[in-house]
Formats: C-alpha cells, sequence, structure tokens
C-alpha cells in the first residue's frame, strides 16, 4: 500500500512538472527567453557608466579577437551618479582564458578602475558571465577602486562600485 502510494505520488509529481513545462512553452518562456530576462536583470543599480563609442570600440574588437583574459586601465570622470570613461590604457599583463595577473594600473589623474575580460569558452552550451568571481572580488577589494568591470561578450559588459559588487550599474555608449 505504502509503495503504491509513493508511485502515485511520483507520478503526480512528473504530471506537475511536465504540465508546468508545457505551460511554460506555450507562452512563450524558452530557455533562451529566461536568458534575456536574467541579462537584464544584472543591470539594477541607478547609477550610469557612460563609454566613450572608442573606448567601447576597441573593448568589443578586442573580446572579438582575443580568447584569453585581457585587462585595461579606465580613465575619466566620477559624479555622483554616473561616471564618464574617455580612456583605457593597456597594463602588462599575463593571461590564459581563465585567470588574468598584471602590473597595477597607473594611479594618475582621473583614474576610476580596471576591466577585464570573462572569455567565451568554445563549448556547447557554456554562457560567459559578467559576473564578478571570488576571485574578481578579492582583487577589486584589494585594488582600491572606484569601479570595476567585465566584458563578456562582443557588446555585453558589467560595471561595479566598490559598494556594491553584486548589482551591475546601467551603461550606455556615447556616439561621436
Amino acid at each position: 500500500m505504502k509503495n503504491k502510494l509513493n508511485i502515485q505520488l511520483l507520478e503526480l509529481i512528473i504530471f506537475i512538472l511536465i504540465l508546468f513545462v508545457v505551460v511554460m512553452v506555450w507562452i512563450g518562456v524558452t530557455p533562451g527567453s529566461i536568458g534575456k530576462y536574467i541579462y537584464k536583470a544584472e543591470y539594477v543599480n541607478g547609477t550610469t557608466v557612460y563609454l566613450e563609442e572608442d573606448v567601447f570600440n576597441l573593448l568589443s574588437s578586442r573580446y572579438g579577437a582575443d580568447k584569453d583574459e585581457f585587462i585595461y586601465c579606465m580613465y575619466g570622470t566620477a559624479e555622483e551618479d554616473y561616471y564618464v570613461i574617455n580612456n583605457i590604457k593597456e597594463t602588462p599583463y599575463r593571461a590564459d582564458s581563465v585567470h588574468v595577473s598584471y602590473k597595477p594600473c597607473s594611479r594618475s589623474r582621473g583614474y576610476l578602475g580596471n576591466i577585464h575580460s570573462h572569455p567565451t569558452e568554445m563549448l556547447i552550451g557554456y554562457v560567459s558571465s559578467c559576473g564578478m568571481s571570488k576571485q574578481d572580488i578579492y582583487t577589486f577589494g584589494s585594488d582600491g577602486s572606484t569601479l570595476s568591470a567585465i566584458i563578456c561578450g562582443n557588446d555585453k559588459l558589467a560595471f561595479y562600485e566598490a559598494d556594491n559588487l553584486y548589482d551591475a550599474l546601467d551603461y550606455e555608449v556615447l556616439n561621436d
């Protein structure tokens, strides 16, 4: 009797799961559309980062061409509710597809922080993340800079402030 109840319960759970999947597909929710919502949800902080178009283009083309991580120092201005990044400079570094070690950026006038890449792996089903890894959080925390950024796609970036490492800032590319 107990085994029969367990089997019926298991059948009910399977039925509910199948029904859930059918309803989700029927209303247009697919794994791809869920990914779009997650991508949008990353950008929830009220502060905005503005990138000069040539800075964005350099980062985007570098990301598309390089399979290993890379890093740049970001320079610009910081205001109360926005940042403007108008220059990036490469700093000496060593990298592979999962790690980058680098010489700290010059703290000259306008230094905001650094941006590094999370390369896309050539594996089926792998999605590069713009979220900060534990190592990113440690490095950013010990760096003492105002801003940290990650590029994880040709046109996908995330910017983080030192006081909030989990909510990415909005960003916008400034056209010339």
